[in-house]
């Protein structure tokens, strides 16, 4: 019985090895494009949602993992009151590099992880007057989603990403899109 078990145990551990050693399928590049819906949340003021686009370039090193590079960029502002001012808030641009783990293709799905690390930029300029202040920041950015295979090579995907997490504020992301494999 003891035998059969080590069998069983040295199989599928060789299994497991043989399935990350397996070779390298050349993936090319993986460019996107997506809509992201922020949130931007201060300290003594209410939530804002910001709009952003969303650019990405993505190196496959093997089929279940990548490398990430994005630049977020400012589309429409929103609107918080602080005190008696109203202040719109927007995205300046953010720059983020990200590890990218990913599941095997399940039935046209892949959800995957991010870990990486964004600087951003913010803006707030107060309505009917020229004041305006910017704001940046560096931190730890990690987030899930999910792919699914439009067509081959096309997929369309949707992620939540905690871009800063910091004392007294946070930014996250909704990120819908397009990812295209070339």
């Amino acid at each position: 019985m003891i035998n059969k078990k080590l069998v069983v145990a040295v199989c599928w551990v060789l299994s497991s090895v043989a399935y990350a050693e397996r070779p390298v399928v050349e993936h090319g590049l993986i460019a996107g494009a997506s809509v992201q819906v922020g949130s931007y949340e201060e300290d003594g003021a209410d939530s804002v949602s910001p709009i952003g686009g969303l650019l990405s370039l993505e190196k496959p090193l093997t089929d279940n993992f990548s490398l990430r590079a994005d630049y977020a960029f400012g589309l429409e502002a929103d609107s918080t009151e602080v005190g008696t001012t109203e202040v719109d808030v927007s995205l300046g641009n953010m720059f983020s590099g990200f590890a990218k783990v990913q599941t095997s293709d399940i039935a046209g799905f892949r959800l995957y992880g991010l870990l990486g690390v964004s600087k951003a930029e913010f803006r707030a300029e107060v309505v009917d007057t020229e004041d305006e202040a910017t704001d940046g920041d560096t931190g730890l950015s990690y987030g899930l989603g999910v792919t699914a295979g439009i067509k081959p090579g096309l997929t369309v995907n949707g992620e939540f990403v905690s871009y800063l997490s910091e004392d007294d504020y946070s930014y996250s992301g909704f990120n819908f899109g397009l990812s295209k494999l070339f």
